[in-house]
């Protein structure tokens, strides 16, 4: 890639820290700018801001806006920025609040006739399990049918997803997709004092002969039975002869519900932290501390999230307590899907350069990313 490739990033959302798909969209465009691309990123129906925002090579419109004031913008930056390439990352409910904006495609064919695009699928439509309720298998109905019709219609060069599963779904309707993983959301923040005081203040102990520290961390993405949950702790306890610290991150879940039980189960065996939001530094600091991640998420999804990500790229191995994997064995290294790439999940114990880890585990992703839309830009 080189400088005169003008690469607009469209995103429903762009805030920092609040919403996956804007911290994947700003950290794309962060990788995009090292590799000497020009860049504009646009958010179209922005539910963090209530008026539209203009900075150096970005606009957020927010979500109340007129379609016809959108299109209005939408011109400017076209005729201002002159794209070459358009990557559209496409959450359905991000830009309606029913999952069918048909307005997006009309705007986008209106504007960028002869410009090629990229489609990221952040996620597809509801329906799939076999728990979905007849509603939700609807609703996928007409969400596979907009799908279908927005590919048709913006005839993108290549279509990125972020877990297999998506990729089976595009695959059964014959459309070609690629896989890859969605970045670490989280920096690895440097070790300094301010650690061990952190550290401290959450008497967190590192001595995993005694107790296995978890970090809870991430929004409860799927079904699980909190009975199934506590047996399994109580279970593992006993096989392995050690207690369990479960630090809760971030807003309150319901799945941190089940960490206090165990902890009146059994004080001497379980505790339990609520932390609260965090800054990104804490959080860093917090994986660098654990000994493991826990995720409500089931493994074929883990990659379309940034949470995950960030405890992977930290090291950490992860545990999920989704219905589907209960019975698994407690400690496991897991990794990418196959034919992306392997990440040492032994990391902590060989740091050398720190500030870099989560780096270069980014950018073996956007790697993997360049060399897929490479053909798109000529």
């Amino acid at each position: 890639m080189n400088s005169s490739n003008r690469i607009l990033l469209i995103s429903p959302n762009l805030e920092p820290h609040k919403c996956g798909v804007s911290d994947y969209t700003n950290l794309l465009n962060k990788y995009l700018q090292q590799s000497n691309c020009k860049t504009f990123t646009l958010a179209v129906n922005d539910n963090f801001c209530k008026e539209i925002i203009h900075e150096s090579n970005l606009v957020r419109i927010n979500k109340n806006q007129k379609i016809s004031t959108k299109k209005n913008i939408i011109e400017q930056v076209n005729n201002k920025f002159q794209p070459n390439l358009i990557i559209l990352n496409y959450v359905s409910y991000g830009f309606h609040k029913y999952g069918v904006p048909f307005y997006l495609i009309k705007l986008l064919k209106d504007q960028f006739k002869a410009i090629p695009f990229i489609v990221i699928f952040h996620e597809l439509w509801p329906g799939n399990l076999p728990i979905d309720t007849f509603k939700n298998k609807l609703i996928g109905q007409l969400h596979q049918l907009f799908t279908k019709y927005l590919i048709k219609k913006i005839q993108p060069k290549n279509i990125i997803v972020n877990s297999e599963i998506w990729q089976r779904l595009l695959t059964q309707k014959n459309i070609n997709s690629t896989v890859i993983p969605v970045f670490s959301n989280i920096e690895l923040a440097p070790l300094d004092l301010n650690v061990d005081q952190f550290v401290a203040s959450l008497n967190i102990s590192k001595d995993s002969t005694e107790i296995i520290n978890v970090a809870v961390f991430g929004s409860s993405g799927f079904v699980y039975d909190s009975v199934e949950v506590i047996n399994y702790f109580q279970k593992q306890s006993e096989l392995f002869k050690k207690s369990f610290y479960f630090i809760c991150i971030g807003k309150f879940q319901s799945v941190f519900t089940i960490f206090q039980k165990l902890h009146e189960i059994n004080p001497n065996k379980f505790s339990c932290q609520f932390t609260g939001v965090l800054s990104e530094a804490h959080v860093s600091y917090l994986f660098q501390s654990v000994h493991l991640g826990l995720t409500t998420y089931m493994p074929q999804f883990w990659g379309k999230s940034g949470g995950i990500a960030a405890m992977m790229a930290h090291g950490l191995n992860i545990l999920s307590v989704s219905n589907t994997i209960l019975n698994k064995t407690l400690i496991a290294n897991i990794q990418l899907p196959n034919n992306i790439f392997s990440f040492p999940a032994c990391i902590l114990n060989c740091i050398n350069d720190e500030h870099k880890i989560i780096d270069e585990y980014n950018k073996k992703l956007f790697n993997i990313f360049f060399t897929s839309i490479h053909s798109s830009l000529h």
